[in-house]
């Protein structure tokens, strides 16, 4: 990529930031939060029965794939599993939540949010893996001895997997966001049907 194309695609990427910021986005999700306790996942043989491998990158150790050290930052990293050398997943984790502090849940409580599992693996308890694993691995690191996730209300398998990884329900958040302010915030201790 040319010098040219790089200022391009900033350009193109602040334009959208900025036209989305300007527009009404509704907010709607739950909020799970880990135990807060080192626990035993009962599937912890998956790892080496399966040739998985996971790794944290961040700032101070960079993944060496373009599209994922682009978005690294001070206060996001990110844990990609590998089995064998295929990318299987990844989990983003931020060390600066913005929508539940907005709720008044600790803003020092890191996210763990925009997780992807490639297709042909999902449905093998991968996400809830992950989950236990990265809550573990903050709280063994010293970083938080707690982790946030987000779900829409909607996404029934996450929701599973949320559960499955031993998070619990924490509140239904609401909001509307104009200009990256929340207004008609609502949070309620009540799980949708």
């Amino acid at each position: 990529m040319n010098i040219r194309q790089f200022l391009n695609r900033m350009q193109n990427l602040s334009f959208y930031k900025i036209i989305k910021y300007l527009k009404v986005q509704e907010i709607n999700q739950l909020l799970y939060e880990s135990n807060g306790s080192l626990h035993v996942c009962n599937e912890q043989n998956i790892w080496q029965d399966n040739d998985y491998n996971i790794k944290l990158y961040s700032n101070s150790n960079q993944s060496g794939i373009v599209s994922v050290d682009e978005r690294i930052t001070l206060y996001r990293s990110v844990y990609i599993l590998r089995q064998k050398e295929k990318i299987v997943h990844e989990s983003w984790v931020y060390f600066d939540p913005v929508l539940p502090a907005q709720f008044e849940f600790d803003k020092n409580i890191p996210l763990i949010g925009d997780c992807k599992t490639i297709p042909e693996y999902r449905g093998k308890g991968i996400y809830p893996l992950v989950l236990w694993y990265i809550a573990n691995d903050l709280q063994k690191k010293n970083i938080s001895t707690k982790a946030y996730v987000l779900v829409s209300p909607d996404n029934k398998a996450l929701i599973r997997g949320i559960e499955k990884a031993n998070f619990h329900f924490m509140g239904h958040l609401t909001a509307k966001r104009i200009f990256g302010l929340y207004t008609n915030k609502l949070k309620t201790m009540k799980r949708p049907k």
